[in-house]
């Protein structure tokens, strides 16, 4: 009877580390596929569409001005998102919204503070002076 109960104790032990095992399996899994789902989300190359001033911010040297850009969908709407990245290429004149074909890359292990994604300009498509009024 007591060789049962250590057999039982035995494949307890056994099958918490299993458990155990598959989580972390798991949690890997998910982990490496959520990366790739990231990676296969930024696209190669795309429109950017910048307005024709930045706005203040915090970003990841401190207290900065940011673009505020169009992408995708937002092109040619009155909603506008901030970014943080530097748009490297791209000589900013304030006073015109530009239209860029733009290479985005993911950065592979980016300092702690830096942004994990490099935008690059291939072509200036537009560059227009902007309306005095608003956009």
């Amino acid at each position: 009877m007591k060789k049962t109960h250590q057999l039982t104790n035995k494949t307890r032990g056994m099958l918490s580390c299993f458990v155990v095992l598959c989580a972390l399996l798991l949690t890997a899994d998910c982990k490496a596929q959520s990366t790739e789902t990231r990676q296969q989300v930024i696209p190669k190359k795309t429109n950017l569409r910048v307005k024709e001033n930045k706005i203040p911010c915090t970003g990841y040297e401190g207290q900065t001005d940011c673009f505020q850009i169009q992408e995708g969908d937002l092109i040619g709407t009155d909603k506008w998102k901030m970014t943080y990245e530097y748009i490297s290429g791209f000589n900013y004149e304030p006073g015109y919204i530009y239209n860029l074909r733009v290479q985005k890359k993911k950065v592979k292990n980016p300092p702690m503070d830096a942004p994990d994604i490099n935008i690059t300009v291939i072509e200036i498509l537009s560059k227009e002076k902007a309306d005095p009024k608003g956009d």
